[in-house]
């Protein structure tokens, strides 16, 4: 899909739930502006200007992710038209009883 909606990042250095967001969209091939919040100062205010009180903060166009939810990031990517909508899976078996 192509990209238009532009997709920051913040994060900090020892935060796991940040690594595992920037896996995410790397592995969706979403590209991202990362911001990490303790070394950037101006990234820093913008974090407190959306009123967040952890990280990983993800802005997608106007949609705030708070944390890493694989679940949310992905609807937010999928309601910006930055993924595809996953694919069902084939039809539940039944176990027999």
């Amino acid at each position: 899909m192509k990209q238009q909606i532009k997709v920051t990042l913040y994060t900090t250095r020892q935060c796991p739930n940040c690594r595992q967001a920037k896996a995410f969209l790397q592995k969706n091939k979403v590209r991202f502006m990362e911001f990490d919040i303790e070394r950037n100062q101006r990234a820093f205010k913008e974090f407190q200007r959306l009123g967040s009180r952890g990280v990983p903060v993800i802005m997608i166009g106007k949609t705030k992710v708070d944390g890493f939810n694989p679940k949310k990031l992905q609807q937010a990517l999928v309601s910006n038209q930055l993924i595809s909508p996953p694919q069902p899976s084939g039809p539940k078996s039944r176990k027999a009883r």
